[in-house]
C-alpha cells in the first residue's frame, strides 16, 4: 500500500472557545506533536488516513462532534471514502507508535 508521507499533514483544529463550533487548519507540512493542545479535538490528515485525536480536556460538544466533522472534511476535498478515519484518545495516543510517527520530534 501507500507509505506514510510526512512531509504533507494536514492539522486541523476543531474548538468551540470561540462559542462557535469552528474547524481550522492549523499547519501544513511537518507538523510536530507538541501542536497538539488538551483543550481541543484535531484531525490530522495524512496521505494513508485521518487521525481524531481527543484532548483529555476538549468539551463534550467538541468530542461529539469530531467523527461528524472529519467525515465532513473527507467529502469536501473529495478524498477516497475508503480512507481510514481513526478516533484516538491523548492518552492513547502517547504510547501509539502509528500516530506518533506521524509527527516529527
Amino acid at each position: 500500500g501507500n507509505r506514510l508521507d510526512t512531509n504533507n499533514i494536514k492539522l486541523f483544529r476543531l474548538s468551540d472557545a470561540s462559542g462557535k463550533l469552528r474547524f481550522t487548519k492549523e499547519e501544513e507540512g511537518k507538523v510536530a506533536y507538541w501542536k497538539l493542545d488538551t483543550n481541543d479535538v484535531f484531525i490530522v490528515h495524512s496521505n494513508v488516513g485521518i487521525w481524531v485525536w481527543l484532548g483529555a480536556k476538549a468539551t463534550k460538544r467538541e468530542k461529539s462532534k469530531s467523527m461528524a466533522v472529519a467525515d465532513q472534511y473527507l467529502r469536501q476535498e473529495g478524498l477516497p471514502n475508503t480512507m481510514t478515519i481513526t478516533a484516538i484518545t491523548e492518552d492513547q495516543a502517547r504510547t501509539n507508535s502509528i500516530f506518533r510517527g506521524l509527527f516529527r520530534g
